[in-house]
């Protein structure tokens, strides 16, 4: 079975960019310090709140289309959007971060970031090959991607670079990882590669995508907002010293989420295959599977770092960021909520519900937003995340309590803290029909 190949590659993918990506930042943040680290993460931020021009919410739309479509017009007509949607964002934030902001430094780290995403477009061949099982291509472009910019990464540490250098690292890296789409999709498979005539893209399949997506696009609006909000009203409220300090906390848990993320991208073409067949067991056995697995995984791991997050910051940063660790010891908790997160949002999905995740992710914007306004002028960073772990609260669980459509997954989450229902879903994926 597929399942368990894909998930160990994404997983092995995900634990390496966790660790070599968390050791250079590490050294990174120890030679800029909290003020630059703040800048760079605040412009980072930034181009972040533009990113739903980027995604435009096509990603899980693609893969679920991919699973049993063949037209080989699909995978041309979403490129030319998100190309088309990343050349718009990328033109927006330069324009109006001019008119907010006067350092120099912001500014250029800025347009690196927002070039990055325009070649992030060819993400669109890792979900090509994702919904053909195929996650091991992804895997590989990233990794070769990172070594390369890591190697230059290192160099720029080596030689004293500001924070601008340490932007352009992520450009390379996008630059880097298009080409290596590119060349697996040319080559290795023969199929021929992603071509600008007419006759490759569909008008009326674009609009097909984009009805079937524009809900996650209207919640790839919420989502920046959601998640980066905090780094830029810190910035803007306290100055860029508390926002690195906010931002090498932060640098801690995102990559966890990584693992989670991972085993929900592999699981995904497999719940879309099952979903509506006969065998609706192992349907329902497959999503008990998987939200027992992150519930219990994210408890580990919360645990874990809040009682050593004084142990974790002042090893790996220092004495110079010590004030991260009071963040760190409330965004640990953070992890039991994030985890379930991209579950939720394929289980949207797949019952064609996808407009419930703007309002969800829209809600919990508005919730952070609002919180960070109050919470971070009385109690500083701290307050960001507070403000963080009541809105994840919000997105990934009381939502769904409150629309009749998804209350049925708010119990699904429900009955997946009891081990039984984990070890009896366990039992039934052994089952030989399921591995068919």
């Amino acid at each position: 079975m597929r399942l368990a190949k894909n998930s160990i590659y994404l997983l092995c993918d995900k634990v390496f960019i966790l660790f070599s990506g968390l050791v250079l930042s590490i050294y990174t943040y120890r030679e800029l310090g909290p003020e630059q680290v703040g800048i760079l993460n605040s412009a980072q931020s930034y181009w972040a709140l533009f990113g739903f021009l980027l995604s435009l919410g096509l990603e899980s739309v693609l893969v679920q289309l991919s699973v049993n479509n063949k037209n080989n017009k699909l995978l041309p007509t979403a490129f030319v959007m998100k190309l088309i949607g990343s050349l718009l964002g990328a033109g927006l934030s330069l324009v109006i971060a001019v008119w907010f902001q006067d350092r120099v430094d912001f500014l250029i780290a800025l347009l690196f970031y927002a070039l990055g995403g325009v070649f992030s477009s060819f993400n669109v061949v890792d979900c090509f090959f994702q919904a053909q099982g195929r996650s091991d291509v992804g895997v590989k472009c990233r990794v070769f991607a990172k070594l390369v910019s890591y190697a230059l990464h290192i160099y720029f540490l080596a030689t004293g670079k500001t924070l601008i250098y340490f932007a352009f690292v992520t450009f390379f890296y996008n630059v880097v990882l298009s080409v290596s789409y590119g060349w697996f999709y040319k080559y290795s498979y023969g199929l021929k590669l992603i071509s600008f005539n007419r006759s490759s893209v569909s008008i009326s399949l674009a609009k097909k995508l984009f009805v079937k997506s524009y809900p996650l696009m209207l919640a790839s609006i919420a989502v920046p907002i959601f998640m980066q909000s905090d780094v830029v009203m810190i910035n803007s409220m306290l100055g860029g010293e508390e926002a690195g300090y906010y931002s090498a906390a932060t640098k801690l848990i995102i990559p966890l989420n990584l693992f989670s993320t991972a085993l929900v991208t592999a699981f995904f073409p497999y719940l879309v295959s099952l979903y509506g067949r006969n065998e609706n067991v192992y349907y329902d056995a497959c999503v008990s599977f998987l939200h027992g697995m992150l519930i219990y995984l994210s408890l580990c791991v919360s645990l874990f770092v809040y009682f050593f997050s004084d142990t974790i910051v002042a090893w790996l940063y220092g004495v110079e960021f010590s004030r991260s660790s009071d963040i760190l010891k409330i965004q640990a908790w953070t992890c039991c909520l994030s985890f379930i997160g991209p579950a939720g949002t394929r289980w949207l999905i797949i019952k064609g519900l996808q407009k419930f995740e703007f309002y969800k992710t829209a809600l919990a914007a508005i919730v952070n937003v609002i919180l960070n306004a109050v919470l971070i002028s009385s109690n500083g960073a701290v307050g960001a995340a507070y403000s963080s772990l009541i809105s994840y609260a919000v997105a990934n669980i009381l939502f769904f309590l409150f629309f009749k459509d998804t209350r049925e997954y708010f119990f699904v989450l429900l009955s997946s803290f009891k081990p039984s229902i984990l070890l009896s879903s366990m039992r039934k994926l052994r089952n030989p029909e399921f591995k068919k």
